[in-house]
This record gives C-alpha cells, structure tokens and sequence, in this order.
C-alpha cells in the first residue's frame, strides 16, 4: 500500500491532545453531508490547555475534518489523509485517483468515505489500509452514513446506495430521476436524502423501498436532518422546510432569501440555517425565526454547535463562533483562504479545512491559533459532466 511522507505541519502554542468523533447536521441524526462528516455530535469546548497547530496539505478542502480515537480524517486533492489530532503530524495518506469532496464516517475502526474517482471506500483508521471499494457511476460528493452494520450513500449516478459496511456488498439501490450529491440521514429504519430532482426521498433503510416524496421548488435539495420526528432540509428555491418525518407533510417553510446548499444544524429546539451569506437561526417547532449572522462571504458548507457557540466558516476566509443563543460574534479567524467545509470541535478544539491549502486546529473558546499563509483566491469554478 503507497504511503505518502509527512506534511507540513505549524504548531503554535502549548497543550493537549483532542480526541472525540465527528457528524452531521443534529445531535439526533446520524446523515452527514459534503459539509458535515457522519459522527460529530459537537463537543464541548472544555476550558485548559490548547496546542493549534496548522498541517499544509495544498489543493482545495471541500471535505470536512471527522474527529475519532485521537485522529481527524479528511479527504483531500487524491487522498484521505489521518492526522494526529493533538500535533497535526501525518499518519498515513491513502491515494485516490481523483478528489474526495466526501466526508469521512469513521465507524468501528473503519473510515468511510466517497471520491469523484466514482468509488466509495472503506479504510482501516490506524493504517489507511483498504478494505473494499464499492464502484458507482459516477461521482461520489455524498457522505456516507453508517447504522446498524450499513452504508447509505448517494452518487451523481443518480443511486441512493445501501452497502454492507464490513464487506462493501450492495444491498440495495434506488434510482432518483437526478444526481444524488446530498447526503442521507437515517432514523427509525428511514433513510432520508435529498436529490437534484427536486425531491426528498425517504426510504426504507432494509428495502429500499420508497415510502414518501416531498417535492420542492427547485432542482437542488440540501442534505437533511432528522430530530424529534420532523425533517429539516432547504433548497435552492430559498426555503428551508419541515416535514413529518413518518407521512412527509409539510409542517412549516422558511423564506431565507438566498439559496440552501449546506445541511442544518438541529439542537435545543433550534435549527441553525445557513443561506447565501447569513446564518438563521429558528425556532425548531414553529419556523419563527430568532436572530440572523450576516458575514462578508458566503456561506458553502453546515455550521456546528458545541457548548452553546456556533462555528460556522465563510467564504470570506473566516471562521466565526457566535453565541448560538444571540447570534453575536464572540471571534473570527482568518485563513488564507475561503472555507467550503464545516468544522468539527472536539475537546475544547476546532478542526477547520480551508482552501488556502490547510487544516487548522484552533482554541474553541478563545479562536487562538497559527499565523495563516498568504490569502488566495477564490476556488476555481467547474461544471459537471453533461449537467448544466
């Protein structure tokens, strides 16, 4: 198996190690999605010693960092690196073939993750070794969500794919009428994605079979989440809405004026919703809207709430923690580059990939960390195949 060297790695300041597990979207689902890896429930940042650090990985970060067993996992410009989570040095580097825009699900010692080489992969998390690839059709942006022993997972091909998650064999797959870039979220025997058809599928997670269909206004619909029996999931067509979880019905709709790519946050009977350049927060029963962060950028991928702070990160290169109850800022971090990819915090840290090339640890509670390299400019645009 091809290992690549260690990276470069800034360290700044004295501390500990961050350890702890990364996940999308609310403390009850367990979807993640291009901007929101499977399994970080948020955690909180506990006060004592802080050891940031920066490890300068080059190419644009679209996946986001997951955190387990003292390890952050990413993919990257063809590979899936593991870093030490307290220093940042590299472990192993797994080479892919093309970019990984997917982020990892790391479960019972495996890292799951998917690649526009059209492959999902499964990895031993101490080694980088691989342990099966299952191929699709196309690209792999979708983050895989792992329960009870079985990968979901969407694909451009326009599948919702269940695998075997120790083996990587196809239980089963349904075919949308479009591609499939959002991610799943699973509960109660239900997996529950959006496709670029326009529609909110859930499915049951043993058969496949479909069991209702929201259709929205628009052909791009966000990954979801799934808390307290109701599914949140925005659109392009500006809303962000609220669906029966068990019938599909629309319970309320939100007007955000500006179009929903990223998966919500859902937390204290809060949903955290982010369109164009601001952040909304909602009252998750009623829709009624509580406060709204406007930053200089937009806004390309979920924000994440741990210890009462949002941190959410922009494309105007900066990493925000907002007091989640009032919306204000407590800090901002400026990278070198804009920020497509949501956070994780664990232990008192703050993971955050940026395009300027780098992964970055940061203090939760104060925003301390390493001098940033030289701004950069803006990701470079692309189109998919055949798709316009």
């Amino acid at each position: 198996m091809l290992r690549l060297g260690l990276g470069a790695v800034a360290a700044w300041g004295v501390g500990a190690a961050a350890t702890g597990c990364s996940d999308g979207g609310s403390a009850a689902d367990g979807g993640g999605d291009r901007g929101r890896p499977s399994g970080d429930k948020g955690g909180s940042p506990a006060p004592g010693p802080r050891r940031p650090w920066r490890h300068a990985i080059g190419g644009w970060l679209e996946s986001s960092p997951a955190v387990a067993e003292g390890m952050v996992y990413l993919g990257s410009d063809k590979k899936v690196l593991a870093l030490d989570a307290a220093t940042g040095r590299q472990k192993w580097a797994f080479p892919l073939a093309d970019r990984a825009v997917s982020s990892p699900s790391v479960v019972g010692g495996l890292v799951y993750i998917g690649s526009d080489d059209k492959n999902v992969y499964a990895l031993d998390a101490a080694t980088g070794e691989q342990k099966w690839a299952f191929r699709t059709k196309s690209w792999v942006h979708s983050s895989p969500a792992v329960v009870d022993g079985v990968l979901y997972v969407g694909s451009w091909d326009s599948g919702v794919y269940a695998l075997d998650a120790a083996t990587g064999a196809k239980k089963w797959v349904y075919a949308t009428d479009k591609w499939v870039s959002a991610s799943p979220a699973v509960a109660e025997g239900v997996v529950h994605i959006g496709s670029n058809d326009g529609k909110v599928y859930a499915l049951d997670a043993a058969t496949g079979r479909r069991k209702w269909a929201f259709t929205t206004a628009h052909d791009f619909v966000a990954s979801p989440a799934v808390a307290g029996g109701t599914v949140y999931v925005g659109a392009r067509d500006q809303r962000l809405y609220a669906l029966d979880a068990a019938t599909g019905e629309k319970r309320w709709a939100f007007d955000s004026g500006g179009w929903i790519t990223a998966k919500p946050w859902v937390a204290e009977g809060a949903v955290y919703c982010g369109s164009e350049r601001s952040l909304h927060r909602l009252d998750a029963v009623t829709g009624r809207r509580r406060w709204t962060f406007t930053a200089e950028g937009g806004l390309g991928a979920a924000a994440t709430v741990a210890g009462g702070v949002v941190y959410l990160g922009s494309r105007d290169k900066r990493l925000y923690a907002l007091d989640a109850a009032t919306g204000k800022k407590k800090w901002a971090y400026t990278t070198g580059g804009e920020i497509d990819c949501a956070p994780a915090v664990v232990d008192g840290v703050v993971y955050i990939g940026s395009n300027d090339g780098s992964l970055y640890a940061l203090d939760a509670a104060t925003g301390k960390g390493p001098a940033a390299p030289s701004p950069t400019g803006p990701a470079p645009g692309w189109s998919p195949p055949g798709r316009h």
